[in-house]
């Protein structure tokens, strides 16, 4: 075998043959640099592309106006609500919910069996009472608590479904200065606690239809417990769950969205069992005692008209001392165009509201 002649560096390339391999290299230098100087100045010659500015640097001054509606309709809200909460005296209901407080929890329980209400509120009440003592003004701030908490879940339901800054704003006034919550504020009755447990049944709903999350349906839950203990008006509060949780726009479908219904029904049902026997003795008791007269079309359109802030004989009355002719007569045209004007902008609300791709939830 012949061994293998291993050559040295030196004698593997002669000194001439790297020059000649240079000569091309240094040759291509030149025109490199001329290649990147076009190229720079041929990207400058082109139009830029605007640049998208920063995060929230040129939304929040547009939004500022807003928040500050928001926050001031939010300060006069809280305003409204306690302002002269002691300027006048216990009226019947008033004195009716101090005295019947002032008993034990179990003798609460049985004496409201034989009134009209069940009996949270005044478990409420008279742990109040405890604390801040039956002055008019300490009576009354429990009301005025839970309206005033009842405006910050308001906005957070607003903002939800009302994709205008300039809308949530209006809202928000509207609401503040309701006379409705105004007047609920200033009364040591149930009727702030029952608005605010409402909203946050609404407010929980919306958001277990958005995200999903299990804490919010047992917050729906309790919460429509809470309001059906506080007062059976409640029940009826449940026939407009209902129908928000069905046509909410929101990810589920249609059997999705009753089978959740179903199952939350089943809950607030189990949790309300104790006081139904006590709900359906006062049904009867109402019915013969307590209860308006079967309301006609005319009614329930009034009722929606005032609560609207549309009452047509306050606008019958305010168009007639303009023109100094007497409207009463034809008040049935101002019902009529008020409940119009209602329905057009439910309407138009619906369907700037609901996205297009929405419509396709109902599938199964």
């Amino acid at each position: 075998m012949t061994p293998t002649t291993q050559l040295s560096p030196a004698k593997a390339l002669h000194p001439s043959a790297h020059a000649k391999l240079e000569e091309p290299i240094l040759n291509l230098k030149p025109r490199a640099e001329q290649l990147t100087e076009t190229f720079i100045s041929t990207q400058a010659d082109l139009p830029q592309a605007p640049t998208s500015p920063a995060p929230n640097s040129s939304s929040t001054p547009k939004e500022t106006p807003y928040s500050i509606l928001i926050i001031l309709a939010a300060l006069a809200g809280i305003f409204a609500r306690w302002r002269a909460l002691s300027k006048t005296s216990l009226w019947w209901d008033e004195g009716y919910s101090l005295w019947i407080s002032q008993f034990s929890l179990k003798e609460i329980w049985r004496g409201v069996a034989a009134d009209t209400s069940p009996p949270l509120y005044y478990f409420l009440l008279d742990g109040w009472i405890h604390l801040f003592g039956t002055s008019e003004f300490a009576l009354r701030s429990m009301s005025a608590l839970f309206e005033t908490l009842s405006i910050p879940i308001f906005y957070l339901i607003a903002r939800r479904v009302l994709q205008d800054k300039l809308a949530i704003a209006a809202a928000m006034w509207l609401y503040a200065l309701s006379a409705f919550q105004a007047q609920y504020a200033r009364d040591a009755r149930f009727y702030a606690v029952l608005c605010f447990f409402a909203l946050a049944a609404v407010y929980s709903l919306i958001e277990f239809m958005e995200m999903r999350s299990y804490v919010y349906f047992a917050a729906l839950i309790l919460c429509l417990d809470a309001g059906l203990y506080i007062h059976n008006m409640m029940l009826f509060y449940l026939l407009g769950i209902a129908v928000l949780w069905l046509v909410y726009p929101a990810k589920p479908n249609l059997r999705r969205r009753v089978l959740d219904g179903l199952l939350c029904a089943l809950a607030v049902f189990f949790l309300f069992l104790p006081w139904l026997p006590n709900l359906l003795l006062q049904r009867k008791f109402v019915a013969q005692y307590f209860w308006v007269r079967r309301p006609s079309f005319r009614d329930l359109a009034q009722t929606i008209n005032t609560i609207s802030g549309l009452d047509n004989e306050y606008l019958s009355k305010f168009a007639s001392h303009l023109i100094h002719l007497n409207l009463y007569p034809v008040q049935g045209f101002f019902l009529a165009a008020c409940l119009l004007l209602l329905v057009l902008c439910g309407f138009a609300g619906i369907a700037q509201a609901i996205p297009p791709a929405a419509a396709n939830y109902w599938r199964y």
